[in-house]
Order: structure tokens, then C-alpha cells, then sequence
């Protein structure tokens, strides 16, 4: 199985086609992203863009060891740059090493490919054509297996290897050779969740995921709010922000996975509460379920008078959900808003969608 993982590794890098495949009996993995925003579904809201600078920098030091744990180099001070490819590729840019008992020097060429870790904000890694270091004249790379390699994901990121294995790519090189390192990783916070297939807005209930009859460009989507529900925003602390006894938001569809504001109406609201509706939501897809998630951009309504001041605030793309069928529902379970710098907002309330019946396929 481990000689199949590898395999199916190399295909999916020189194809550049990472998604999801077997690692095992019981698991799978899954294509990783880096991500600004923790979810409590692990699935990417908004992810790193493409071309952002990712710095490792050592916080303990290197060890690198041989047969029988033999210490055969230790360094004090480290750095590794990479490009994030805005997918699961970290692009090696340069590498620097200091304090070491034996020369290290540069030789970073190819990348590392980050892999969801099922139920956590955490990624292993795994390297493709890549080399990292020179040595005693032999230049060394990770193994394409990713063992002891990971992403630790959270406000204080960090990038470890535990006896993560090496090979010899050429020189002169040493045999068994295994890295134990920690470094820290900027830019913070960054958190590993898996990518989401984009999704369409279907006529009728999608076979196979797939949609036969999507809704043309230009359908205009309207959610109510559910009759007796309170809408409620609130910031840090649960200070809230506003409530709101009766509201509407329209949604203009592109006819392919995206839906722009297009006007929104606030009333019976503890503070003034008006529209801006600069931004769009993306549709997301989830197989064998019955809810999209979406992801925010823009923004979406003002309020004055609260505690925080006036603000205005935007969905950034977690804890939104449509549930499909004759009488579908755009629900906001404490989604995420931007809008202020302590804490970000959240809103929660449920609406009804029209037009309908509305299911999400691919």
C-alpha cells in the first residue's frame, strides 16, 4: 500500500491534479489548503492568495541524525522562504542555515505539497523532485512519503519535522539520515483545511452530484427572513451588535458559482441598520450532503450606534449553509463577518429562498 501511496503521489504532482485519493483501508487524503480563517467544518473559506511569502524560521534547534540515533549535525538558526501557490504546493525559494556543527548550504529547488489531516486545522507534507540542503558535499531531500513532516495549524503556525526521513540525492552522502526540527511559520495565523469543489445552483436535484438543469445567469435569489426569528450579529464576548426583527437579502446569480449581492433591507433592528452590498458569495459544494457552504467577500450591511461604534460588516465565509429541496433555507449558524479588529462579529438567522426548488450539485 505505502509503494501505491507513493505512486498515486507522483502521478497526481506531474499531472498537477492533487484531490483526494487512498491513503489506507480507513482513511483518505486529502488536498490541503492554507488558510487565514479556522472552520468549524475544516473547509477553506478564504485561503493564503497565490504568490504569498511563507517563512519558516527555526524556534529549537536542527538535529540530524544516522544508524543508532548517531548525531551527525546540529544547528542553532535556520530560515526557509517559500511561494504558497494559492493550492496545496509550498515553492521552495531559498534556505539558510547557521550555528552548524558541518556546513549546510542551500540547494532548495521543487516544493512541498500539503495534505489535510482528517478532523484538524493541520497538513503533513509531502516532496516532489525536490532538494533541500548540501552537506560534506552530498545534497539531501525529504522523502516523497511525508513521513514526520506536518504543518501544525493555529494563531502560532509552525512547520515540524520528527525524525523525518532524508535521501542522499548525490555526492557524497550519508545512509539512515532522519531531521528533528521546529519552526515557526509566518505569515499568522494559518490553518490547513481542505478544498471544496465549487458549486452550482440546480433546477432540479443533481444524480451523481452532478447538475442537469442549472439556473440561468441573471436569476435573482431573494432570502426572507423566517417569520418570528431574530437575526442577531454580535462582536466580542457576545457584545451584541445588532438584532433584527425582519430582513431581506437578494442574491444575483452568475450562472456558475457565484452569487453577487444585490440589495439588502434591514427592520425592527435595535440599531440603524442599512445596506451596502458591495461583494459576492461563492458557492461551495459538498458531496453526499444536503448543504452548500459559501464563501464572503465584500460587504454586506452597516450599523450605527453600537457599542464598537458604526461598522460595517462582510461574510468571510464559514458557518453559511443552504439546505436543498422544495423549501430551501440560507442558514447563518455564528458565521464569521468581518468588520472589526477585536474578534470578528458573527451572525446568526435563518431565511427562506425563493426561487424554488433549489440543490446544489458540481
Amino acid at each position: 500500500m505505502k509503494r501505491l501511496t507513493i505512486l498515486l503521489f507522483i502521478a497526481l504532482s506531474m499531472t498537477a491534479a492533487l484531490g483526494a485519493f487512498g491513503a489506507g483501508a480507513a482513511s483518505a487524503e486529502t488536498t490541503g489548503l492554507l488558510c487565514t480563517t479556522a472552520s468549524i467544518s475544516h473547509e477553506c473559506g478564504s485561503a493564503y492568495a497565490k504568490g504569498t511569502e511563507v517563512t519558516a524560521t527555526l524556534s529549537s534547534s536542527l538535529e540530524i541524525k544516522g544508524a543508532n540515533s548517531l548525531l551527525v549535525n546540529k544547528c542553532t538558526g535556520s530560515s526557509i522562504h517559500f511561494n504558497y501557490n494559492g493550492e496545496s504546493g509550498l515553492e521552495y525559494k531559498s534556505a539558510s542555515f547557521s550555528g552548524c556543527g558541518k556546513a549546510m548550504t542551500d540547494a532548495t529547488s521543487g516544493e512541498l505539497v500539503v495534505i489535510w489531516k482528517e478532523g484538524t486545522d493541520n497538513g503533513s507534507t509531502n516532496a516532489f523532485a525536490s532538494t533541500f540542503f548540501e552537506m560534506d558535499g552530498g545534497v539531501y531531500s525529504l522523502t516523497n512519503e511525508g513521513v514526520g513532516t506536518e504543518v501544525v495549524g493555529g494563531t502560532s503556525p509552525k512547520l515540524v519535522f520528527k525524525n523525518a526521513p532524508l535521501v542522499g540525492v548525490s555526492g557524497k552522502t550519508y545512509s539512515d539520515l532522519t531531521l528533528t526540527a521546529e519552526y515557526s511559520l509566518s505569515p499568522t495565523p494559518m490553518y490547513v483545511e481542505k478544498a471544496l469543489t465549487p458549486g452550482n445552483l440546480c433546477e432540479t436535484a443533481p444524480v451523481s452530484g452532478v447538475c442537469s438543469s442549472v439556473y440561468p445567469a441573471g436569476t435573482v435569489f431573494t432570502a426572507t427572513q423566517v417569520p418570528k426569528t431574530t437575526v442577531r450579529i454580535v462582536g466580542a464576548f457576545s457584545v451584541l451588535i445588532t438584532s433584527c426583527e425582519s430582513s431581506t437579502i437578494k442574491l444575483k446569480y452568475n450562472g456558475f458559482h457565484n452569487l453577487s449581492y444585490a440589495g439588502s433591507s434591514w427592520s425592527g433592528c435595535v440599531h440603524p441598520t442599512s445596506d451596502i452590498s458591495a461583494g459576492s458569495i461563492n458557492v461551495k459544494y459538498r458531496p453526499g450532503s444536503n448543504e452548500a457552504l459559501y464563501g464572503g467577500t465584500g460587504q454586506l450591511l452597516k450599523v450605527e450606534g453600537t457599542p464598537f461604534g458604526t461598522v460595517t460588516l462582510g461574510l468571510l465565509g464559514d458557518g453559511i449553509e443552504i439546505t436543498q429541496g422544495a423549501s430551501p433555507k440560507l442558514k447563518f449558524n455564528s458565521a464569521p463577518m468581518s468588520g472589526l479588529s477585536t474578534g470578528a462579529p458573527k451572525m446568526s438567522g435563518e431565511y427562506t429562498l425563493s426561487p424554488s426548488p433549489l440543490y446544489i450539485g458540481s
